[in-house]
């Protein structure tokens, strides 16, 4: 590693690379990789460290497959839109290990296809997330009785909008859907003030979630990477189509769920991961707040004492 580091020629196919092709890798475009720059910075200890930025990634590892070999990066910060990456680790062989949410990137390495580890099956375009005359199934009129658990999550589109979800589980184990958007901090708060933790991902909410907690609503960071993402939103529409998940039938909503492209992978190891597309022009903004929620409600369901609302 230590001859990559001293190269001042490591720099140059760091910043003109493309990624792997998007069925392998993931990444939405190439452009991913405009306008990326590689320094170094004192760490812990005072060690130099080899850092990499780019733009916003969501994935936790990027590993450069290059001519001698493998160089590991670990997403560490998010700053002004930029994912910043730490180099971890240089090896001859491919790391593995590193779990669904890696990104392989075609250095200029002798590979022309990623390695064993990053191999996967996948459908080039994804397929439809929700099923169309299942989500019009779960249109139903929404309890008036005291939900058993609440939970909420925002996104913001790419006009300001934010989308927010409700969720809600009732006394019969089934799930209830409420949906708005808002432009205003104010309302914001006005409709969340009640609604037991906000998911956010700071890569879009920060600020949002801090005027929020300003206002004493709790919220939780959810960053929307395929580790965090894939489980919820299989959850999700599992829910739907066993009759578990019922929204009031905002038509905004509904645009949004059916324009959600699932990238789902079946990888080497059999495991499956989904990942929430769409098409140029179209808005998920909503879905991804309520696979959020979900996400938030599966979390909870994990943890060992859950108390209900009127407790």
């Amino acid at each position: 590693m230590s001859k990559l580091l001293t190269d001042n020629t490591l720099t140059q196919p760091l910043r003109s690379t493309a990624f792997f092709a998007d069925e392998r890798s993931g990444f939405p475009s190439a452009a991913h990789m405009l306008d990326s720059r590689v320094w170094f910075e004192e760490g812990k200890g005072g060690a130099l460290e080899l850092r990499f930025a780019c733009r916003v990634q969501v994935v936790e590892y990027l590993c450069f497959c290059m001519g001698e070999g493998y160089l590991l990066f670990k997403q560490i910060d998010v700053v002004k839109g930029r994912s910043v990456f730490s180099a971890i680790k240089w090896s001859v062989e491919p790391p593995v290990d590193l779990g669904e949410s890696v990104g392989w990137v075609d250095a200029g390495g002798p590979l022309s296809t990623p390695p064993e580890a990053a191999k996967e099956i996948e459908s080039p375009d994804g397929e439809a997330w929700m099923p169309p005359e299942e989500w019009a199934s779960a249109l139903a009129t929404l309890s008036s009785q005291p939900p058993v658990k609440k939970w909420a999550a925002i996104s913001s589109g790419p006009d300001g909008l934010v989308s927010i979800v409700k969720l809600a589980k009732t006394s019969h184990g089934s799930y209830e859907v409420q949906f708005f958007q808002e432009t205003s901090d104010t309302r914001l708060v006005a409709h969340l003030n009640d609604s037991g933790p906000v998911a956010y991902d700071p890569w879009r909410d920060t600020r949002n979630a801090m005027a929020l907690a300003k206002e004493g609503v709790k919220v939780v960071e959810f960053r929307n990477t395929i580790a965090n993402t894939s489980e919820p939103m299989l959850a999700t529409r599992d829910f739907v189509c066993a009759g578990l998940l019922h929204h009031s039938g905002d038509p905004a909503l509904t645009v949004h769920v059916l324009n959600v492209i699932d990238r789902c992978r079946v990888h080497l190891s059999l495991t499956h991961t989904h990942w929430p597309t769409r098409r140029q022009g179209q808005r998920i903004d909503g879905a991804l707040a309520l696979i959020m929620a979900v996400g938030l409600a599966l979390e909870e369901s994990r943890q060992p004492g859950e108390v209900s609302e009127d407790d």
